[in-house]
């Protein structure tokens, strides 16, 4: 083999790799931008993480509340009004139910001085007051700021996709959450 079929065979070989370099390298601003589209693919798999997390809270808050006959929790007309939402819009219903829980947590902390005094008035605030009074065992407070931190993704997640059925099962476990709040702070 003479240096010139040497030669003709290496860029036969190197042709294409080297255009897939060159291309990737002048396109790098534009292939940047389609990445967030790229993880917006993902936002299926989010959802199905979303009903699993939902799923775990709502086991883990039968076992960490054996309570044999539960309070009320959420108010049967708020719970009718979030159902009803959840087949229009899941995202609004698992805001809306979150908005109820968390108005629940803001109006048993207001019974504690330390809250009621304070200028901070936030959902995090009631819980760390409610579980520091120990009228939260430290694991509930986790599973409502786990219901937090999925209402979070509900909300700003962009074009996060929801199922009315996670929403649903999301506010039966806020509503677990709501009816152990006052099993839990009247026994303290």
């Amino acid at each position: 083999m003479d240096v010139y079929t040497f030669l003709a065979d290496l860029v036969k070989a190197l042709a294409w790799p080297i255009v897939v370099i060159v291309i990737v390298f002048m396109l790098r601003k534009p292939l940047a931008g389609l990445i967030p589209l790229l993880q917006r693919l993902k936002f299926k798999d989010l959802e199905l993480e979303f009903g699993q997390k939902i799923e775990r809270v709502r086991a883990e808050a039968r076992s960490e509340l054996p309570i044999e006959h539960p309070s009320p929790g959420l108010p049967a007309d708020a719970q009718d009004r979030i159902l009803k939402l959840a087949e229009v819009s899941p995202r609004s219903a698992v805001i809306d139910a979150w908005c109820e829980l968390e108005q629940r947590l803001i109006e048993t902390a207001n019974a504690i001085p330390e809250f009621r005094d304070s200028r901070r008035k936030s959902p995090l605030d009631a819980i760390h007051i409610l579980e520091g009074s120990k009228r939260l065992s430290p694991r509930v407070a986790s599973l409502i700021e786990d219901l937090q931190s999925l209402r979070n993704r509900a909300a700003h997640a962009p074009e996060f996709a929801l199922s009315s059925e996670s929403a649903q099962e999301y506010l039966t476990a806020a509503d677990q959450m709501v009816a152990a709040i006052q099993v839990l702070t009247k026994s303290a």
